[in-house]
């Protein structure tokens, strides 16, 4: 009895936790800021990818800001460093690499 009484306990801790979340990104929706979904990539700062089929697919993605107010973002691909607007479109073949430098991004197929 005891341990079906903690399962039923640790089940009801991670539903409350799952639901928490949830409301969290629902909040973050109605107020204009991103979720994620199914297939978006986050870019952090620093940390290089590489478009292959293990990692990040080959495609056309939008890049979004993950910091409310910034409006562009320095992003290197295959070593250049350029400055890119919010929801700007650009296309990765297999092998380009691809780095934030100024700030964390979102890429969204």
């Amino acid at each position: 009895m005891y341990y079906v009484l903690s399962f039923i306990a640790g089940l009801l801790v991670g539903a409350i936790g799952f639901a928490l979340i949830s409301k969290a990104k629902e909040k973050n929706v109605s107020e204009g800021k991103l979720s994620l979904e199914k297939n978006d990539i986050i870019l952090k700062v620093n940390e290089e990818r590489i478009c292959n089929k293990k990692d990040i697919k080959p495609g056309k993605y939008t890049l979004h800001m993950t910091v409310e107010g910034v409006e562009s973002v320095n992003i290197k691909i295959n070593g250049f460093v350029k400055d890119y607007k919010r929801n700007t479109e650009i296309i990765l073949n297999e092998n380009d690499t691809i780095k934030a430098v100024s700030h964390n991004v979102l890429l969204r197929k």
